[in-house]
C-alpha cells in the first residue's frame, strides 16, 4: 500500500488539482492564472509518465522504448519555465518575462535532450532506466543538457519565491511561495544526486546505495507534492477559512434559532431537521436562512 501511494498517489493527487480548476468557479482572464493552470498540468504529465503503469503504457502506445522519459522531462522544463515566467509577472509586472531567449533557451535543451537519447543506446523499454541504462554512452550528457536548464532556472525561482514571499501581504501567498521554495531546492538536490549516480556509473565510481535508495524512493515525489500544495494553497485556504467560520458562526447561532422556533415555528423557512443539519450542505444558504429567520 505505501508502495502503491508513493507512485500512484502523486499523478491522482496533481490531476485532481488540475480537473478541480478546470471545472471549478477559476476564470483564466489574467497570465498568473494560467500559468498556474499550465505548472499543474505539466506536473501531471510529468509525475504520470514516470509512473510504472504510465512508463510502459506510453513505450507500448509509441513503440519507442523509454520515450516516457524525456516525455515527463519536457514537462517538467514546460513546468520550471511556467513558473519562471509566474514569478517574474508577480514579483515585478513590468518585467520583460515574455522575453524571447528564455523560450529559445527552453527550445535549444528539448532540441538537445532529443539528440541525444536517440543517440543513447536504450534498446528495451525498462521502468528501472537509470540501474540499467545509467552507464550507457549519451544517458549521462542526457542528464547534464537537463539540469543545465534546470538548476540555473531553481536558482532565480529560489531568490524570486523568497523575494515576492517577503513583498506579499497575504499569509496563504507567503507559505505557499514558502512550500514551493522548499519542494525546489527538494528537487534540485535529487537532480544533482540523479547527475553523480550517472556519471558513477559511467566512470566506475562507487556510490553508496543508502544515499541513492531513499533519495531516488522519496525526493521527487515530496518535491512534486510540495510544489502542487505550494501552486494551490492560496485559492483553497481562503476557501477553507471562510467555510470554517460560517460553520461556527451557523452553529452558534443555534440555540438562538431553536428557541424562536420553539415560540414562533412559523419563523422556519424550511424544516427543523433540514436546518438542524451537523454538517450542512449549502452553507451559506443555511446560515443565510438562519440569520433572517
Amino acid at each position: 500500500m505505501g508502495d502503491w501511494l508513493r507512485l500512484y498517489g502523486p499523478p491522482l493527487f496533481a490531476w485532481a488539482l488540475v480537473v478541480g480548476r478546470l471545472i471549478g468557479p477559476y476564470r483564466f482572464d489574467t497570465f498568473e492564472r494560467r500559468a498556474i493552470l499550465v505548472c499543474l498540468t505539466g506536473v501531471a504529465c510529468t509525475v504520470t509518465t514516470t509512473s510504472p503503469l504510465g512508463y510502459l503504457a506510453i513505450g507500448d502506445l509509441t513503440h519507442i522504448p523509454n520515450v516516457a522519459r524525456p516525455l515527463g522531462h519536457f514537462s517538467m522544463l514546460v513546468v520550471v519555465s511556467a513558473t519562471w515566467a509566474l514569478m517574474l509577472s508577480l514579483s515585478n509586472p513590468n518585467s520583460h518575462w515574455k522575453s524571447p531567449w528564455r523560450t529559445w533557451w527552453l527550445l535549444a535543451t528539448v532540441a538537445a535532450m532529443t539528440v541525444a537519447f536517440i543517440l543513447s543506446d536504450t534498446p528495451e523499454n525498462n521502468i528501472h532506466f537509470a540501474s540499467d541504462y545509467g552507464d550507457s554512452p549519451w544517458v549521462l550528457e542526457y542528464w547534464l543538457i537537463y539540469i543545465s536548464y534546470l538548476l540555473p532556472v531553481y536558482v532565480i525561482l529560489f531568490r524570486l519565491t523568497r523575494r515576492y514571499a517577503q513583498l506579499s501581504a497575504r499569509r496563504s501567498l507567503r507559505i505557499g511561495l514558502h512550500v514551493i521554495t522548499v519542494g525546489i531546492v527538494i528537487s534540485a538536490i535529487y537532480h544533482v544526486h540523479k547527475a553523480v549516480y550517472f556519471a558513477a556509473l559511467r566512470f566506475g565510481w562507487d556510490y553508496p546505495a543508502w544515499l541513492r535508495e531513499p533519495v531516488d524512493k522519496y525526493a521527487t515525489v515530496i518535491s512534486m507534492v510540495l510544489v502542487l500544495a505550494g501552486l494551490t494553497l492560496p485559492s483553497w485556504t481562503w476557501r477553507a477559512v471562510m467555510w470554517l467560520r460560517q460553520y461556527r458562526t451557523y452553529h452558534r447561532l443555534g440555540p438562538l434559532w431553536r428557541s424562536l422556533h420553539a415560540a414562533t415555528p412559523e419563523i422556519a423557512l424550511s424544516t427543523a431537521g433540514f436546518i438542524e443539519s451537523r454538517l450542512p450542505r449549502d452553507l451559506g444558504l443555511r446560515l443565510y436562512r438562519r440569520v433572517i429567520e
